[in-house]
Formats: C-alpha cells, sequence, structure tokens
C-alpha cells in the first residue's frame, strides 16, 4: 500500500511542478500571486500526504509498539517545529519584496513552495531509511 502512495504522491508532485512554471507566466500581479497561493495548497496537501505516509509505514514496522511510539512522538515533534521554522523564515524573505503586498506574497509563497517540497523529499527518504531496517 505505501508503494502505491508514493507513486500516487511522484505523480501529484509533477502536476504542480507544471503548475508553478505557468504562475510566473506574463500575467497580472493578482493572477500570479493567486496562482502562487493556490500551489502553496497543493504542495501543502501533498505535505500531509507524504507525513501521513511515513506515519503509515512506522505503524506496520515490527519493531515494538513502544518504541514506534517514541519515534512518532518525536517525528511529530519536530514536524511541529519544521512548520514554525518554514513559516517564519518565508515570512522573514517576504520583507526584502518591493513595498508592494502582492509581491510580498508571491516570495512569501515561492519559499514556502521550496521548503515544502525539500520536506516533502524528507519524509520520502525517511521511508526509505526505515524500509532499509531489519525490522522495516
Amino acid at each position: 500500500m505505501n508503494k502505491w502512495l508514493t507513486l500516487c504522491l511522484a505523480l501529484c508532485c509533477s502536476g504542480a511542478m507544471a503548475e508553478e512554471k505557468n504562475c510566473s507566466s506574463d500575467q497580472s500581479l493578482e493572477y500570479i500571486a493567486s496562482c502562487y497561493d493556490n500551489l502553496v495548497n497543493r504542495y501543502d496537501q501533498q505535505l500531509n500526504q507524504a507525513y501521513e505516509a511515513l506515519k503509515s509505514h512506522v505503524s506496520t514496522m515490527r519493531y515494538d509498539a513502544e518504541i514506534k511510539n517514541e519515534y512518532w512522538t518525536t517525528m511529530a515533534q519536530a514536524q511541529r517545529s519544521w512548520l514554525k521554522m518554514r513559516d517564519n523564515q518565508c515570512l522573514a524573505q517576504g520583507y526584502f519584496s518591493t513595498n508592494d503586498n502582492s509581491s510580498g506574497d508571491i516570495e512569501i509563497d515561492k519559499c514556502m513552495i521550496k521548503t515544502i517540497k525539500q520536506r516533502i523529499t524528507f519524509f520520502r527518504q525517511e521511508i526509505a531509511y526505515l524500509r532499509a531496517l531489519p525490522l522495516g
């Protein structure tokens, strides 16, 4: 089941990447801002799917329930910290945009997309790492 979810995540990401290129087209600033905002929402959904895929994989591992619970508690705490870091980091990048609110929002969204993609990659790599473990 996890292999199917990984495949679905890969297909979803390729569609979002194509849309990302369309956001940079010669359109109005409002259109571009809306386009990037929609992309952030799509990548956030993919991030949630990757997070759930990791959670699902951990639940199927043949390790003791206490070990799996400790792992997941730590991973959930790390995810909450990552979300705060992402939001603050991207907000900070938005300050250096022009005084136009839409320009700042676009830069924040671009940062969000970049960091979300990195986190999705992390979750995929974490699943691969766990699968390689003796009881994974």
